[in-house]
């Protein structure tokens, strides 16, 4: 019994993630959409373009299915190669694959 519980939730905990590259205002950027339980946030990163203290990067996640949603999140520190911090978005059903579609860039703090 244990055994098989252990299985269900390592099956409703898989993180799947599908990465895709975008080159955005002279921003080299490295992103994905990963899907924990009915959470959906990004993540990646950004190599060079202008130095700016916070980079703030919308983009379009979409699946298979046609199903999408808008993300937003940051990367500090812009202009170097930075880690981005994406919030995170409720969604209903199933985990799916997201993969990242359209990706725009507004630099907060230059």
């Amino acid at each position: 019994m244990k055994v098989l519980l252990g299985l269900i939730f390592l099956t409703l905990s898989v993180t799947i993630a599908s990465a895709n590259e975008f080159r955005v205002e002279g921003y080299g950027i490295w992103i994905f959409a990963h899907q924990k339980f009915k959470e959906v946030k990004l993540g990646g990163r950004v190599d060079g373009g202008r130095s700016c203290g916070t980079l703030v990067i919308t983009a379009a996640a979409e699946t298979a299915s046609g199903e999408r949603i808008n993300l937003k999140a940051v990367a500090h520190d812009a202009g170097r190669s930075t880690i981005i911090q994406g919030e995170s978005k409720a969604v209903s059903g199933g985990v799916r694959i997201w993969t990242v579609t359209d990706v725009k860039v507004l630099c907060r703090n230059p």
